[in-house]
């Protein structure tokens, strides 16, 4: 978990302006020591304790919200269509998912 731009400052405070340890850091900034050690190498890497990435991680959606409705609609309408049924129309339609995403 990314730690807050008041603990970022703060962890830089301590370790520019003391002597305390990288494991004193972290007790009395109330985050763990590896959070402190990143976020002092950052510092010195590039000068800056801006986070950067914001959000929207991870594997962009293949489907979109109507894509999930029809979906929903469609095992809604015929109980008795597999997961596996509803992934063939998919493809049929271009949709390129695997069944466990269907699912």
């Amino acid at each position: 978990m990314d730690t807050s731009p008041t603990k970022r400052e703060q962890i830089i405070v301590l370790a520019e302006n003391t002597s305390m340890t990288y494991r004193q850091i972290a007790v009395n900034a109330g985050v763990g020591l590896d959070s402190v050690c990143r976020v002092i190498k950052q510092k010195q890497r590039t000068g800056s304790i801006d986070i950067k990435r914001k959000g929207n991680c991870g594997c962009e959606r293949k489907t979109t919200a109507q894509d999930d409705r029809n979906l929903l609609r469609k095992s809604v309408m015929d109980s008795r269509k597999t997961s596996v049924d509803l992934n063939r129309e998919l493809h049929q339609a271009g949709i390129n998912v695997d069944v466990s995403t269907v699912r």
